[in-house]
């Protein structure tokens, strides 16, 4: 099993994250410092060579990052990782007995601690269950493993206009587990712990932040093409409902969002 790791400027450590280095396909982005300039920081020689493979290049964007992940990938089973994660110590094995477990399933989600003996990342099923396009849309996506010949069999990858340091700052999870639906690829989610995370994702700011609120209009043209805008309002009227507030920017960033993904591809 291999874990593929997207970081910007050797910013990953293993020795912290908890899990063999050498389990790792860590894609490092060299992003340029604007006050000092440069390419951004690469991993010194003894690091590099720790890890099952590593690549380095001066872009930007965590959905190519991961994409080359894959590319790079040569075991059979494959997890995504953020860079500041700490996995549990048996990781490998739970997730591969995992697979083990439920032959059927080409991807498999699991479940996240903010930390040792802290709170659930976010509220979980209590049992296993098949996946659909509502549940999807709940995961994250170092939540996520996969069988990496059923990915690349149906030609699976992330939309690289979605997701931190693309064009729309959230929608990557969606948009990658949805295309494996269509695909015909079976999703489950096991209610097992293999990582602690804190809370400080762009996601995870939800409707307190415009941009990922933006993002959330293309997601849902993306995926529901002419009924975009009713899945939008729907999307709206439940946060709204669980926040007891009726904010007009969550409806509106939402919609600019939809109309600008909507201009794009008249015009692309």
């Amino acid at each position: 099993m291999q874990i593929l790791m997207s970081t910007v400027n050797a910013r990953f450590d293993p020795v912290r994250a908890g899990a063999d280095p050498n389990v790792f396909v860590v894609v490092n982005q060299l992003v340029a410092d604007g006050a000092q300039g440069g390419t951004g920081k690469a991993y010194d020689r003894a690091t590099a060579q720790s890890f099952a493979a590593l690549d380095e290049k001066p872009q930007r964007g965590v959905s190519r990052s991961r994409n080359r992940a894959i590319e790079l990938a040569s075991d059979e089973i494959c997890l995504f990782g953020d860079d500041d994660q700490v996995y549990v110590p048996d990781v490998c094995s739970r997730i591969e007995e995992a697979f083990g477990r439920h032959p059927q399933a080409d991807i498999i989600t699991f479940m996240e601690k903010v930390a040792p003996g802290g709170p659930w990342r976010k509220p979980y099923p209590g049992r296993c269950r098949p996946h659909s396009v509502l549940s999807v849309g709940k995961v994250r996506m170092p939540e996520v493993a996969f069988r990496l010949s059923r990915v690349n069999e149906v030609g699976l990858r992330l939309d690289e206009a979605f997701g931190p340091g693309s064009t729309y700052i959230s929608g990557d999870e969606f948009a990658f587990l949805f295309d494996a639906l269509r695909r015909g690829l079976k999703l489950i989610f096991l209610p097992e712990l293999i990582s602690y995370h804190p809370m400080n994702s762009t996601a995870g700011r939800g409707a307190t932040d415009k941009n990922v609120m933006y993002s959330k209009g293309p997601m849902m043209k993306r995926a529901f093409g002419r009924l975009a805008p009713l899945a939008i309002c729907a999307f709206a009227a439940k946060k709204m409902y669980q926040r007891r507030t009726l904010s007009p920017t969550l409806l509106t960033q939402m919609f600019k969002g939809w109309a600008s993904y909507e201009n794009g591809r008249r015009h692309g």
